[in-house]
């Protein structure tokens, strides 16, 4: 946008997700799943040996994926001749930075600042991690050795990729949540999907916690509140991400914190003028791809022009085996705000392609407005369905119902049909569904 930029990190470009978040960990999924098509090969026709897992080559190779991807980030700063300085920031003023590093601390001045310092992994008080036994969600990524008996603390979305990589890879998985597994989602689909992670062989442990644990060179004894005392080689805490907020300055500048992230206004403005936030910072939804948009419009109110950030048509995904994305509002949650939801399913089994690949569990689901018959919501359980979920989105955001995108042409056989025949459903117009 014409500029004068310059970029702070204190740690490694590219990130949360770049490093430890998305892009590693979808990674993993992808050897999982080879792993798991390996050994249902003689299903489609093809005889091989037993696999065998190296969980150090999938270790190396997420190191070389990184490593090509910051470099990456490298040329891309230096093509569009962006200042990168590797430190520590500190805001002195809207206006001065101070930025400390190996050779020494620099002051820097600026017109405005915007302030990404992301968020880190949330440490239980009496399951502190120890990189050994007790592990984060950051050291789970450069693990050498598979657990063989692994138990997963969280009820929310990390804690269920892991969950279906490392019982995919064949450890022995048990998560263990305080609450509902994944309870923001919508009752149907996670339904659907702890059946899955149990066909796996994942036991799910709900409204437990640990009360006791006992760790050696062997593993943990862990007692849990419901008295149920079992043995694990490694705990994995996945409880979900705090925002970084005592960083960078700003507690000492006064910019505005609510409940633990910076409070914005939907042009991403903090309470101290100049000064902008991004990302996990300023909480849910703490995706890659809201940072990202969230980033833009900061950008552009930061030149003057004024841009709004805008969350009601965000896709969310769940990278397990199989998939689970959504978008908009599920059933429950259109009907909490007194929207009369109307519903269609239609089965992954039903579709040629799916059945083709073997991929044929699971389902696509479109939520209307009974009203006005405008699409509101979308979600998906089957392979594909963080390709195929942006389909729905584009959807809800041009205002479409469901019979006119029902009667766009699909290309045949594909996944994105589940879409279409979904969408034809709502008027009971699917030709393909078992009534």
């Amino acid at each position: 946008m014409g500029a004068d930029v310059t970029l702070i990190e204190r740690a490694e470009l590219g990130g949360t997700c770049l490093n430890r978040g998305c892009i590693p960990t979808k990674a993993l999924v992808r050897s999982a799943r080879l792993f798991k098509d390996i050994q249902t090969a003689s299903e489609l026709g093809i005889e091989v040996g037993t696999p065998t897992v190296a969980l150090s080559k999938m270790t190396a190779r997420n190191d070389r994926i990184i490593g090509k991807l910051v470099a990456g980030i490298q040329s891309l700063l230096k093509q569009r001749k962006v200042l990168y300085l590797s430190g520590a920031a500190t805001l002195i003023s809207p206006f001065q930075i101070s930025v400390e590093s190996a050779g020494g601390t620099e002051l820097i001045e600026v017109d405005k600042v915007i302030l990404a310092t992301g968020s880190s992994s949330v440490e239980l008080p009496d399951v502190s991690t120890d990189g050994d036994r007790v592990i984060s969600t950051d050291q789970a990524l450069a693990l050498t050795e598979l657990p063989e008996k692994l138990l997963i603390v969280g009820a929310g979305i990390i804690a269920a990729e892991f969950a279906s990589i490392y019982s995919a890879l064949g450890s022995d998985v048990t998560i263990l949540a305080r609450s509902k597994l994944m309870r923001k989602d919508d009752p149907r689909v996670v339904a659907q999907h702890s059946r899955y992670l149990k066909r796996n062989g994942v036991q799910i442990i709900e409204g437990a916690s640990i009360s006791a644990l006992i760790r050696d060179d062997r593993g943990v004894d862990v007692t849990l509140s419901n008295d149920q005392v079992e043995r694990y080689s490694t705990i994995l805490v996945a409880v979900g991400r705090s925002a970084n907020t005592g960083t960078a300055g700003i507690s000492d500048l006064g910019i505005e914190v609510d409940h633990g992230t910076v409070t914005v206004d939907s042009c991403m403005k903090t309470s101290l003028d100049g000064v902008y936030a991004v990302g996990d910072l300023v909480g849910e939804p703490m995706l890659a791809h809201v940072a990202a948009a969230e980033a833009k419009v900061a950008a552009s109110n930061c030149l003057g022009i004024v841009e709004e950030m805008d969350y009601s048509v965000v896709p969310s995904c769940v990278f397990t085996i199989p998939e689970y994305a959504s978008v908009g509002l599920s059933p429950r949650a259109a009907n909490e705000k007194g929207v009369t939801a109307k519903v269609s399913k239609f089965n992954m089994g039903a579709l040629g392609r799916a059945l083709g690949d073997g991929n044929e569990e699971g389902f696509a689901q479109i939520v209307t407005d009974e009203q006005t018959e405008l699409i509101i919501g979308c979600q998906i359980i089957g392979e594909h369905a963080s390709d195929v979920i942006h389909e729905a989105a584009l959807a809800i955001s041009q205002g479409m119902t469901a019979s006119e995108l029902g009667r766009l042409i699909h290309q045949h056989p594909t996944y994105s049909e589940a879409i279409m025949e979904a969408s034809e459903g709502i008027d009971g117009m699917s030709i393909h569904s078992l009534t």
